[in-house]
């Protein structure tokens, strides 16, 4: 199973049917620093095994839903992806780091409201 990164058609990429967050929510923030800044974190896609019409790999998203959403309405062509050849239980593990990625950082039970990581006194 390669890794590879590369810049992808968005056209070419597509929405995990299994992600939880059915919707992307507000996305005009995202797509107005994409649009000025580009994308800083590549996203991570799986092959799907299919071809479009021009003979184009297509590739489902695993992470990065909204960042594809946000390039799209920034009138992005392409985006960087690293593209990994996932098997199911792979794909699953990275669903759940997406989940795990979303949460808020006083979601955490060893950081505070702030986000900052807690420590034991000693």
């Amino acid at each position: 199973m390669g890794i590879t990164i590369e810049n992808l058609q968005v056209d070419d990429l597509h929405a995990n049917p299994n992600n939880p967050r059915k919707q992307v929510g507000d996305i005009d923030e995202l797509a107005s620093s994409i649009r000025s800044q580009g994308i800083k974190q590549p996203l991570l896609v799986t092959p799907n095994g299919e071809t479009d019409i021009d003979g184009h790999k297509q590739y489902r998203v695993v992470i990065g839903h909204r960042r594809l959403a946000a390039a799209r309405q920034a009138g992005l062509s392409t985006v960087p992806a690293v593209v990994e050849e996932m098997d199911a239980r792979r794909e699953r593990e990275g669903h759940a780091f997406r989940v795990a990625e979303n949460q808020p950082p006083h979601a955490h039970p060893r950081t505070d409201s702030g986000g900052n990581l807690r420590t034991r006194a000693r």
